[in-house]
């Protein structure tokens, strides 16, 4: 009989590989947002979610696309809630007190975007949900209601067709750019159940076709997050209190095997260096005024400098200014 009691997905170094120095923009879903966390923390440059989360592949595709053409604010797709006004296909957080200042935030949104995606050299793209509300009036599928009258949308699943046709525009989008990326794509493990378990599980299963079709035919890569949640830690104590969201252990473990997946020894060596600048960064003594205090932020001051001199692009991440 074996002692084995979980089935673990061991994930070992290959191309695509992430280097220290490297610049990530990710998009998609909150768990996308999760390992951006992780990436910052470890002093790696990351830029996430320019207007917020987004859950379906088309609109992922479509603000992309938005953002690389610099592409102008559609009037009828802005809306006006709660005195606020908001746009069809960003995420609510992306908001302003008037149209015009929607429009002006866009416009430093395109500036800040284009800065940091002329030196990326990944995209990691986390799709959340295959489920989408397509607005009946345009015809388009939308990002987000806004808490809009439900009669003004259609709600439909995504074909797989459609889902890997999203995908290869961004993907496109990747290698058309002056710099190519590199595509990463994962399937998101929080649980989308408003509609139901059969619902999701549904979702769940086209976003993965669709993912696979285009991970099969193209130079975008796949990374397991939905498997390691569901299969490999396969545990409702890995879920938080709401049995959707992945425990920071959880996200944890599936950062492990990210970094096992994409970073070699020494980027694995640096992360280690870093974090444990991080934890004396935090650090806060009962006795500020003392010596001691001060001999122990002078050290600190003395490792940061350190580390910025062996790795000068670490002075945008790691300073405690």
């Amino acid at each position: 009989m074996s002692n084995k009691w979980r089935t673990e997905l061991p994930l070992s170094l290959a191309e695509p590989v992430i280097y220290h120095h490297d610049c990530l923009m990710f998009l998609g879903s909150c768990f996308s947002e999760n390992i951006t966390e992780r990436i910052s923390y470890f002093g790696l440059r990351a830029q996430k979610n320019p207007v917020g989360i987004l859950y379906n592949p088309v609109s992922i595709a479509k603000v992309l696309t938005m953002l690389v053409n610099k592409e102008s604010l559609d009037e009828a797709s802005i809306i006006e809630r709660d005195s606020m006004y908001v746009y069809d296909h960003f995420h609510g957080d992306f908001n302003a007190k008037s149209k015009k200042e929607l429009v002006e935030k866009w416009t430093r949104c395109i500036d800040s975007f284009h800065v940091f995606w002329a030196k990326a050299k990944f995209l990691f793209v986390t799709l959340g949900s295959a489920n989408v509300y397509t607005k009946r009036q345009t015809g388009d599928i939308v990002g987000n209601c806004h808490k809009q009258p439900s009669k003004l949308y259609k709600k439909s699943t995504l074909s797989i067709q459609k889902i890997s046709d999203s995908l290869r525009q961004v993907h496109s989008l990747c290698l058309e750019s002056e710099h190519p990326k590199e595509l990463i794509l994962t399937c998101s493990p929080v649980r989308h159940l408003r509609e139901g378990l059969l619902e999701n599980s549904k979702s769940k299963a086209h976003l993965l076709s669709g993912i696979h079709q285009v991970v099969d035919s193209t130079t975008a890569v796949y990374f397991p997050s939905y498997e390691l949640m569901i299969d490999d830690l396969r545990d409702y104590r890995f879920y938080k209190d709401d049995l959707l969201h992945p425990t920071d252990r959880a996200v944890d473990y599936i950062w492990e095997k990210f970094s096992d997946r994409f970073f070699d020894s020494k980027t694995k060596e640096l992360n280690r260096s870093v974090e444990k600048l991080r934890k004396q960064q935090l650090h806060r003594s009962f006795h500020e005024n003392s010596e001691a205090n001060r001999r122990f932020q002078l050290k600190i001051r003395e490792t940061e400098k350190m580390l910025i001199k062996q790795h000068p692009y670490l002075a945008e991440t790691i300073e405690n200014k």
